[in-house]
C-alpha cells in the first residue's frame, strides 16, 4: 500500500449524516400517519430507516478503517485510536446516563419515566417489563436487544 494520507471524503460525511437523520425520524415516527403530499413523501423517505442504518454501519466502518491505516506505522496508533474515541464518546454517554437516571426523574417526579417501555429502553428496562409482565403487555418484541 502506498504511504502518505489517503484522501479524505467530505460528501461521506453528508450521506452519514442523512443516514443518521433517516434512522432517528424512523425510530421517532414508525407507525405514525400524516395526510398531505408533503407528509407522505417524507414518510415514505423516514420508511428506509433500516436500510440506512445498514449505510450508516458500512460508511463508518470504512471510515474508521482510512483512519487506522493512516495512522499505521506511527508509534502507538492503535492505543491513540481508542484513547481518542473513548475521549469522544464517554463524555456523552455519562451524561445521557446521568440525565436519564437522574434528571427525568426530578422532572416527571417519578423513578423511571413512562417512555421505558418503548423502543431500545424499554427492552432493557428490566423494572418496566417485570412491572408489565413483560415487554409492552407480555408482548417480547425486543427479543434481540438482549
Amino acid at each position: 500500500m502506498a504511504t502518505g494520507k489517503m484522501k479524505y471524503y467530505t460528501e461521506l460525511d453528508g450521506i452519514r449524516g442523512f443516514a443518521a437523520l433517516t434512522i432517528f425520524f424512523f425510530h421517532f415516527l414508525h407507525g405514525q400517519t400524516f395526510s398531505g403530499l408533503l407528509p407522505g413523501v417524507f414518510m415514505k423517505l423516514v420508511s428506509i430507516g433500516p436500510t440506512m442504518a445498514n449505510l450508516f454501519f458500512v460508511l463508518s466502518g470504512f471510515l474508521i478503517t482510512q483512519i487506522l491505516l493512516n495512522a499505521k506505522g506511527t508509534h502507538n496508533y492503535f492505543s491513540y485510536y481508542y484513547a481518542r474515541r473513548i475521549l469522544r464518546i464517554f463524555p456523552l454517554y455519562y451524561l445521557v446516563l446521568l440525565i436519564y437516571f437522574f434528571g427525568l426523574p426530578i422532572l416527571y417526579g417519578r423513578a423511571i419515566p413512562s417512555f421505558c417501555c418503548n423502543g431500545i429502553i424499554g427492552c432493557i428496562c428490566k423494572t418496566c417489563r417485570s412491572r408489565s409482565g413483560g415487554h409492552m403487555r407480555g408482548q417480547n418484541t425486543c427479543g434481540r436487544w438482549r
